[in-house]
């Protein structure tokens, strides 16, 4: 996280962006997608970076920005929903299919371009009783093409592209809406390896999942904890 807005490295100097060219609150994230766009995350919403913002001279254009008054403003701030919590985002990341998804502490949004515009939706992660709105930490997508998304003291959810969606504890174990409340661990990273095998790094340790056997479903086959040995499950 930064507190002081953009830095941008030319190879000779840096070039820093903050309020006076409309990026405002710390910096989460930062992604860069496949067409070449830049996104920003902050706890104060989500921006896109626009280096030839409307009234650039040629020059401008031609400095790719560098030369932009101090007044002129560069980011333009997307609102992902109503809700105060969908300002603070956490974690950006674009799929194979060039959606974008934005973890926030108001939820996981989805946003989707058609001719030009985007357009966010708020995902159903949570039983009804707690909502949608859940604070949402890490995501990673796996080769598999679905998204796991970390949240706040509720575990995981592994998202299908059919609208499927299966409950993990942050370990890693198959959960219920049941008993998603007694699990307060917290999943800060995720990594698959060239194996396939789904690493979670939580404040309960590091688990290791691996796919079943003949079934699409992930199970822990160890826990790596402070004491530098492992628990093995079957």
């Amino acid at each position: 996280m930064y507190s002081g807005g953009l830095a941008r490295y030319d190879g000779y100097t840096f070039i820093n962006y903050g309020v006076e060219r409309g990026l405002r609150g710390s910096v989460t994230d930062f992604l860069e997608t496949r067409k070449g766009d830049y996104w920003v995350a902050t706890l104060s919403g989500l921006y896109r970076f626009n280096p030839y913002p409307p009234g650039a001279s040629s020059k401008e254009r031609k400095l790719n920005g560098k030369a932009s008054p101090a007044t002129r403003r560069m980011f333009e701030l997307y609102r992902l929903g109503e809700d105060k919590g969908a300002e603070g985002v956490n974690t950006l990341h674009e799929d194979r299919q060039g959606t974008i998804w934005a973890a926030t502490n108001g939820g996981l949004y989805r946003l989707t371009q058609a001719d030009s515009h985007w357009t966010s939706a708020l995902v159903d992660l949570a039983p009804a009783k707690t909502g949608s709105k859940i604070r949402g930490f890490e995501l990673h997508e796996d080769r598999e093409g679905t998204m796991w998304v970390s949240l706040s003291e509720n575990g995981l959810r592994r998202l299908w592209p059919n609208g499927r969606i299966e409950r993990y504890t942050t370990l890693g174990f198959p959960a219920k809406p049941s008993n998603e409340s007694s699990d307060k661990g917290i999943v800060n990273t995720m990594l698959e390896d060239r194996e396939g095998r789904l690493w979670l790094g939580t404040n309960r340790g590091l688990a290791l999942l691996v796919r079943q056997p003949d079934s699409d479903r992930r199970q822990v086959v160890r826990v790596y904890t402070t004491n530098l040995d492992c628990a093995i499950t079957t």
